[in-house]
Parts: structure tokens; sequence; C-alpha cells
């Protein structure tokens, strides 16, 4: 028996239930709903643009019934982002990457707070989770010096602010203005 092809129904329930247990923005959403209905009407023979024509009309729906919304996702995402150490250009690529546009994405930048004290909150916030510079092994600080350059640098944080923070002498020299 073949399965039924998706139906603007089954998404919207689908879509509610993905909802429920993960924030999510506009294409984020769509990216879901679109490949698991793509298989679906693969299978059930249907037409594959009426099926991206239903995803899209939910997505529209649900945003403007306010259950996705871009600019609360952006925010939220960005906070977790920075207080795990994400560097601000981190940011910046992943929220692109689920269809945030640039501006919404300037402007949670902007609400954090300074650009400079923003990066640098960040890059300590990652040096302290990964045991980097004065906050890992002083036995063998000198031996990862450059790696650990490197780890700051693959993360986005600029040349010198990683150079600043490998090379402190203590951890209290380095300020954290998120706290």
């Amino acid at each position: 028996m073949a399965p039924a092809p998706p139906d603007r129904a089954r998404l919207r329930a689908r879509a509610v239930r993905y909802l429920e247990r993960y924030g999510a923005s506009r294409e984020r959403l769509a990216r879901v709903l679109e490949r698991r209905a793509r298989r679906e009407a693969d299978l059930a023979g249907s037409d594959p643009e009426a099926v991206a024509a239903a995803v899209a009309g939910v997505v529209a729906e649900l945003a403007e019934l306010g259950l996705v919304n871009d600019a609360a996702y952006a925010e939220g995402r960005s906070r977790a982002l920075l207080r795990r150490g994400r560097s601000p250009a981190r940011v910046r690529r992943e929220l692109a990457e689920d269809g945030i546009d640039r501006a919404t994405t300037d402007a949670v930048l902007a609400a954090q707070g300074d650009a400079d004290a923003l990066a640098r909150a960040c890059a300590v916030r990652f040096a302290k989770r990964r045991g980097i510079g004065p906050f890992g092994d002083p036995a063998r600080r000198a031996a990862r010096r450059d790696r650990d350059l490197r780890a700051l640098l693959r993360q986005g944080f600029g040349f010198a602010l990683a150079r600043r923070i490998v090379d402190a002498e203590a951890s209290d020299s380095l300020d954290d203005p998120l706290g």
C-alpha cells in the first residue's frame, strides 16, 4: 500500500509538533517540513510543486499566527550561541544559514552591547570551556599555544584578540562583561 501524499492538515500538525519541541525560523521550519514531505510525495507519486506550495502555505499561516517569528528566534538563538562562546561572526553565519536576514541579525547583535566587548566576552567564555590560555594546564601551555590560537581563529575571533587571550598571564586580566 502506497503512503498517502502529504496534505496541508498533516503538514500543519507536523509543523506544530516540531515547534513544540524546537525553536525555528521560517526557513528552517520550511526545510524540515519539505524534506519529509518530499519523501512522502515521491513515494505517493504526487506533484513535488504542490508539496512545496503546501509547505509554504503552512509556514506562512503559522507565521501569521505568531508561532514562527524570525526576530524572536534570532534573539534566542544568538543569546544561546554567545553564551557558549561563539564569536559574533559565527553567530551571523549560523543565523544566515537559518534564513535570518542581515538587518535582523545586526539588530539582535547590537542589542547585546558593544561589538568589541561582546567579542571579547565570547572569546573568554570559549577559552574557559576549552581550557585555553590561562584557563588551561600551565605545564602544557607553551606547547599548546599555536593550537589554542588556531582554535580561537577557527571560531571567528580576530588574531589580536586570540593572541591576547592565549598570552594572558592570569585569567583575572581577562574581563567577561557578560558576567
